[in-house]
């Protein structure tokens, strides 16, 4: 990373480089001629263990990236500060505390500054690690890495950067956790029941919905009943759950709807679930785009929702994707 700066002595302009470690913090900071004009070491939770100037420069930004207050010493992260040395913690409460009930909200990166850095909104996490597009897989454990690796894949698609970047954004808490079988569940509280798709008014819901969790087997795929045959591919197992949790994020919803408190199932049609055809049109989308035209086929037994020349799309669903084509609009007899 490259950084631009004045010379304290004269207005002439420098170029430094700044060389950060895993988690983005300046560890070696050189000149346009490579000469190192600051070496900076830390202790878990940001203060500075060693910091060598040899030519009197001081970078402010340090622990992964973010400023230290040349007057107090605390580390500026936008929503609060944190003391890195005396209480090593956050010196104001969590805005977002209610998503981690279970996690001090004065807790920097729930207690692990080691392989975690502060997630600024962003809300996928596989176990404890946080998400990031195109983050690394190296020095994770394998579950983790394969589900970097498929995550990292399917953000490559137009339609899988869609998802992802809505969900990375979104307050909705998505967590991926391994499983025997790939299946989602959405939890919500009770007033935030109405997040669930508006059926009497057939629109998207308006409230929030808290957490989305997706246990995934990441070996052993159930398999995607597909144009020829069935397709085991474990990448696309986990984009159809994250299909679920984009349409959930954005109140698209609809067999699991409560109102005044009561379930309702008005998702479900002749036996086939609305929300599954909507997740099999958004795989069908990420398919195409990455070149396979193994359409997904069918799905709850013998209902057909692509043919040898394309794939259809639920005539009810307006939920924005990346598709340009003009599909056949199907509905559930």
């Amino acid at each position: 990373m490259m950084a631009y700066y004045s010379s304290q002595s004269n207005s002439e302009n420098k170029v430094y480089f700044y060389h950060a470690d895993h988690l983005g913090s300046a560890s070696w900071i050189t000149n346009h001629h490579g000469d190192a004009v600051q070496h900076i070491q830390y202790l878990p939770y940001g203060e500075p263990y060693v910091n060598e100037r040899p030519f009197g420069y001081s970078e402010r930004f340090l622990f992964t990236g973010k400023e230290r207050d040349e007057e107090t010493g605390y580390g500026y992260f936008g929503a609060r500060y944190m003391d890195h040395e005396l209480m090593t913690m956050w010196l104001s409460v969590d805005p977002m505390a209610d998503k981690y009930p279970s996690t001090s909200p004065y807790a920097y990166c729930a207690w692990n500054p080691v392989r975690l850095i502060d997630p600024d909104g962003r809300d996928i996490w596989i176990g404890d690690i946080l998400y990031s597009a195109n983050m690394s897989s190296e020095g994770y454990d394998d579950f983790s890495k394969r589900a970097i690796i498929a995550l990292n894949e399917i953000y490559q698609t137009d339609e899988g950067r869609l998802m992802l970047d809505f969900l990375i954004s979104s307050d909705m808490f998505v967590n991926i956790n391994s499983g025997y079988t790939t299946e989602s569940f959405v939890n919500c509280t009770p007033e935030n029941m109405d997040a669930f798709f508006d059926i009497e008014n057939n629109k998207p819901g308006t409230g929030k919905v808290d957490n989305f969790d997706i246990d995934w087997n990441s070996i052993n795929s159930g398999g995607q009943y597909c144009i020829n045959g069935i397709d085991k591919n474990t990448m696309l197992d986990l984009a159809d759950e994250l299909a679920h949790a984009y349409d959930v994020g954005n109140g698209w919803a609809y067999k699991t709807y409560y109102k005044d408190g009561v379930l309702i199932d008005e998702g479900v049609v002749n036996g086939y679930d609305k929300r599954e055809f909507q997740a099999a049109y958004r795989v069908n989308i990420i398919r195409e785009q990455m070149g396979n035209t193994n359409y997904r086929s069918k799905y709850y037994g013998n209902l057909t929702i692509a043919n040898n020349e394309t794939y259809f799309k639920p005539c009810w669903y307006n939920l924005r994707t990346t598709d340009k084509k003009q599909r056949i609009t199907f509905d559930i007899p």
